[in-house]
């Protein structure tokens, strides 16, 4: 009858749960932390210190994230430019004419050189940006590189217990390692 089904069902359910929860997923064994001292915000650093906290084995990954807002602004800007660019040379391959546009100070100018000016100088800022961001994650130079000061923890649930878990880290709130004694000083 209807409670044998759900008998069933439950017995399905709680097999594959089980070796849902079994597989080593980061989702499954992943810590948000906050407030990381500044010597501490880049993935290596972040990651020797939580192997020098737990062991070399027990720490899957540690991770910084980055703050990658003014790199979306250029690149939405690149965009932009593309777009201006082939729609001027479109203008020019199609009507046979050298379009043109005015400046900001009312200035006439040929549109093709400039647009091309523009999306060389955003592909140069882009790609130092990028540049930047790698070095900063492999511990550059953190003033070019806009890195947030929190950062995620992958460890195995065997070690991190249940009350640290993915799924309840959110009732928690984030744990900080300015309370364990490090030094560290503000942005």
């Amino acid at each position: 009858s209807a409670l044998y089904l759900i008998y069933k069902e439950f017995e399905w359910y709680r097999t594959y749960r089980h070796k849902f929860c079994v597989n080593p997923q980061p989702d499954n064994y992943s810590i948000y932390v906050e407030h990381i001292p500044i010597d501490f915000r880049n993935d290596a650093s972040l990651q020797g210190y939580f192997e020098s906290i737990f062991s070399a084995e027990d720490v899957v990954e540690a991770r910084v994230a980055l703050d990658i807002r003014n790199l979306d602004k250029k690149v939405a800007l690149r965009k932009k430019a593309i777009e201006k660019l082939e729609h001027a040379v479109n203008v020019r391959d199609v009507k046979g004419y050298e379009p043109s546009h005015l400046t900001s100070l009312g200035e006439k100018v040929q549109s093709i050189p400039i647009y091309a000016k523009e999306l060389d100088s955003l592909n140069r800022e882009i790609a130092d940006a990028i540049l930047s961001i790698e070095n900063a994650g492999k511990g550059g130079d953190l003033e070019e590189a806009e890195v947030e000061d929190s950062g995620t923890l992958s460890i195995p649930n065997s070690i991190a217990g249940d009350h640290l878990s993915h799924a309840t880290v959110d009732h928690l709130g984030p744990l900080d390692l300015r309370h364990d004694g490090l030094e560290h000083s503000e942005k």
